[in-house]
């Protein structure tokens, strides 16, 4: 009898040192999809994040182009003002009055 139980435990003894290279293995399996599942996760944050910034610098380009272009109908509106009254300027050089009187 006491023969039988030595023979089963070590068998038992293969089996669970199998057994726990095993499960280790499969422990370390778990430990890789977890850190790639983190990994993943905080990539989709930043990638998240990433996209809000761009939002926010585009509609900083936005307004700044606004602007220039607001700046732009300025200057040329005040060329033409100064083109005006630089003709009327030669006029009255040229005829020693004003135009219209």
């Amino acid at each position: 009898m006491k023969r039988m139980n030595l023979r089963f435990s070590k068998l038992f003894t293969k089996d669970l040192g199998k057994l726990s290279k095993l499960s280790a293995y499969v422990l370390c399996g778990l430990a890789i999809i977890i850190s790639l599942v983190m990994y993943v996760s905080h990539t989709e944050k930043e990638i998240k994040n990433l996209r809000i910034e761009n939002a926010k610098l585009n509609l900083k380009i936005a307004q700044v182009d606004k602007a220039l272009t607001e700046e732009a109908v300025r200057a040329k509106s005040m060329e033409h003002s100064l083109t005006m009254r630089f003709k009327d300027l030669i006029y009255y050089i040229d005829n020693g009055t004003g135009r219209g009187g």
